[in-house]
């Protein structure tokens, strides 16, 4: 989980929501030719502009500038993720937030259609974010509700007509629930010939759907057209350019009783049409209206495997293309799907599965590098046969294998071994820097070795002032203040010892502008657990990069500012939750000696900049890494050596996989069968003469597959961590009360059961 940070006007924000469908919204009925009632714009004048630093050309082909003309706002890109209901992640994928307005000059005074893009990856209901659109000061769009309308990470358009009468087209955003975003907007005059479809209908019949469009022009740069979901083949989503002349296309395989959007979208003008089909139904004309889709888990704790054997079921069926060979194996409640191929597509690989895991959730791809040769697939159900496809994002060419899930036994998790037993990573695609000698001294001071007098946290951090033998604090939604984190420690009886707070994440200038993330918390008496972006979103700099000092700079600035503000002391979580497959920064086997690298890198610098910084290697609880071979890879294969860390522990949350609401699911929740757990990590912690950190821990409500008011968890985690109090030293509660954890436990309460019994452990 993160915190995405803004000045003190800031309404809410704290997690990263979860996937839904596809569709478009048009204005009124239709994106159609209207008969202006004053002179018409220049024909042929089209911009359309992205969020994005630097501009790029589509996959459709269609060329977008770099961010330009907005007013205030904030750039945000989570990462590689499939963006439903389009071919074109690249220009759905980052936002700008906060923005107040946009403008643009136009060619002369006329009517001029305008195209939002949007879609939601932060919130995942419905009422999270509700924004306004003026145009040259008039209302031009109400109630704005991407969540309502599709669902989350789903592309959605909202089209509509300006006139212009000064040569500067403004358009103005507020908020009435939270704050607006855009992914990009795109302008044409609407006298322009090659206007969008002007209607668009489905029909399906067997396993096929036929979408067919009017329109009064042929594009010269023909249509683009597509459907999201996978097909009967296990192939994701689809897209192809047609000709200018074209008024249908038909789509073949598709999964009978399944929903699909399709759409067509004008190569000149960027305009889209979408319609809505279930495959089976009755003949008819669908609305263009999309429904949601059963959301994914938050990315801070994936799913984990269910408790089955390590048995191997052989794949049954391949479908390769020429110069794309696939093989795949089942091994527990896991898959691995790798390829061969002598290109390295510059838009990378898809992978995907069909069908639904253990936990219930369907169909799942997603965008993984050129240079990746595999894809571990987790929480499978045991006894299910599956389809894995990798597609190449540059020419389409797909392969394809079907494995059957193994179902005996039953696996019971090993504790961390002395010395590591795990085969040594697989080799990283290009030669790893090593780690660096400079720019810092080894550290003066270094722990002692196990069985060393006194308890960690006193060694580490000294006396929490709350009196318990660690420090204890909490993640605390906006407003972003001491007198907010003081507050929990008001009402819980015992001051609050540590805050959870958040770099910049966009780009490298981001990073190193973290000031804001640190100073909102000046005056707090604790210390700050100050997670650490270790690539930026824009991935302009990769783990290599890193590890070879092209940011250094960034890294002395944020020590510098950490010291700045009183903060030499604090926590320093870089490249938190790498183990997850959520963050630019996030590892594999593959990779493994990248992230130590580059995290032994940024430690180095920081150090020699600010030697009182303290270093945590924090791992998300119950997930494993790509390419692992046992349950505690993560740990033995991405931890970067004693030189440097402090700090080692896990996030977790009483959610998905990692229930427990009882005594059973308590034991699989501290050792997960799929990754590490809380008490792998103090066992290492142990071992190695280290602290042991939850920096987010909590319940989480029934609508994110959480237990919901869970006292039980409250207090299991209460008793865990007494009885390790001789390695914990920092656990900081997530308190959330947005929709995505919706765990609030006072101002609001949203667990009473659990506050109270917190209130009075606490």
């Amino acid at each position: 989980m993160e915190i995405f940070t803004m000045p003190l006007t800031f309404s809410r924000r704290a997690l990263i929501p979860c996937a839904g469908l596809a569709a478009s919204a048009i204005l009124g009925s239709a994106i159609v030719a209207v008969p202006s009632s004053a002179a018409q714009a220049a024909e042929g004048f089209t911009r359309r502009v992205s969020v994005e630093p630097a501009g790029f050309t589509d996959a459709q082909g269609v060329a977008w500038e770099a961010r330009t003309g907005f007013d205030g706002g904030r750039y945000w890109n989570p990462g590689a993720f499939d963006v439903a209901g389009t071919t074109n992640d690249q220009l759905y994928r980052s936002e700008f937030w906060g923005i107040t307005g946009w403008h643009t000059a136009v060619p002369s005074a006329g009517d001029y259609d305008v195209t939002l893009h949007l879609r939601e990856a932060w919130f995942s209901k419905a009422g999270d974010r509700v924004f306004d659109v003026t145009a040259e000061g008039q209302p031009a769009v109400t109630g704005v509700d991407i969540l309502k309308a599709v669902g989350a990470r789903t592309a959605y358009t909202k089209t509509f007509r300006v006139k212009v009468t000064d040569g500067r087209l403004d358009l103005g955003f507020k908020g009435s629930a939270d704050l607006p975003q855009v992914s990009a907007i795109s302008v044409t005059a609407a006298g322009t010939a090659t206007a969008a479809a002007a209607s668009v209908t489905a029909t399906q019949s067997g396993s096929s759907a036929t979408l067919a469009w009017t329109a009064d022009a042929s594009p010269a740069k023909g249509w683009y057209v597509e459907r999201d979901g996978s097909d009967s083949t296990g192939y994701g989503a689809w897209g192809s350019t047609v000709s200018g002349a074209s008024r249908s296309q038909t789509f073949t395989a598709m999964v009978t009783g399944r929903t699909y959007h399709l759409s067509v979208t004008n190569l000149d003008t960027g305009q889209k049409r979408t319609v809505a089909v279930t495959i089976g139904s009755n003949p008819a004309t669908p609305t263009p209206t999309a429904t949601t889709a059963p959301t994914s888990p938050s990315p801070t704790t994936a799913p984990t495997s269910p408790t089955t054997a390590p048995t191997t079921a052989p794949p049954t069926t391949t479908t390769t293309p020429a110069g794309l060979t696939v093989t795949a194996s089942a091994v527990g409640a896991t898959a691995t799907l790798t390829w061969t191929s002598t290109s390295t597509p510059g838009k990378g690989w898809t992978v995907g599965r069909d069908g639904t895991d253990s936990t219930g959730y369907g169909a799942w791809s997603t965008t993984v590098g050129g240079g990746t040769r595999s894809q571990t697939f987790t929480s499978l159900a045991p006894g299910r046969t599956y389809t894995l496809t990798v597609r190449n994002a540059d020419t389409g060419a797909t392969a394809s294998k079907t494995v059957t899930v193994g179902s005996t036994a039953t696996f019971t998790p090993s504790p961390v071994p002395t010395t590591t037993t795990s085969p040594a990573p697989s080799p990283v695609p290009t030669t790893p820097s090593p780690v660096p000698t400079t720019p810092a001294p080894t550290p003066t001071t270094t722990a002692p070795a196990p069985g060393g007098t006194g308890s960690a946290t006193a060694r580490i951090f000294g006396t929490p002032r709350s009196g318990k033998p660690w420090f204890s604090g909490a993640w605390r939604a906006a407003p972003f203040t001491p007198a907010s984190v003081d507050a929990i420690g008001a009402w819980r009886g015992s001051p609050m010892d540590a805050v959870t707070t958040y770099s910049n994440k966009e780009n490298p200038g981001a990073i190193a502008d973290s000031l804001w993330n640190i100073s909102t918390f000046n005056g707090f008496g604790g210390i700050l657990s100050y997670n650490l972006t270790l690539v930026p979103g824009d991935r302009s700099v990769n783990l290599a990069g890193v590890a070879r000092g092209d940011l250094d700079w960034v890294w002395k600035q944020n020590a510098q500012l950490l010291r700045a503000n009183g903060r030499a002391n604090s926590l320093v979580n870089i490249g938190w939750e790498m183990n997850g497959d959520w963050w630019a920064w996030s590892a594999t086997s593959a990779t493994a000696s990248q992230f130590r690298a580059a995290f032994n890198r940024v430690a180095a610098v920081m150090k020699a900049e600010t030697p009182g910084l303290k270093f945590g290697f924090i791992l998300a609880c119950g997930r494993g890494i790509n390419g692992q071979s046992n349950r505690l890879d993560a740990i033995t294969q991405l931890y970067p050596g004693d030189q440097y860390v402090d700090v080692v522990g896990c996030n977790t949350y009483d959610w998905w996989g990692d229930k427990a609401r009882n005594d059973a699911e308590w034991a699989h929740h501290i050792r997960p069968s799929g990754g590490v757990g809380i008490a792998d990590m103090a066992d290492f912690a142990r071992q190695h003469g280290k602290g042991m950190a939850i920096p987010e821990w909590g319940p989480a409500a029934t609508s994110v597959q959480g237990s919901g008011d869970n006292p039980f968890f409250i207090q299991k985690m209460y008793d865990w961590l007494m009885a390790n109090k001789d390695v914990v030293v920092l656990e900081n509660y997530f308190m959330e009360a947005a929709s995505n954890v919706a765990n609030s436990l006072v101002n609001p309460t949203q667990m009473p059961q659990s506050a109270a019994l917190y209130q009075k452990l606490w």
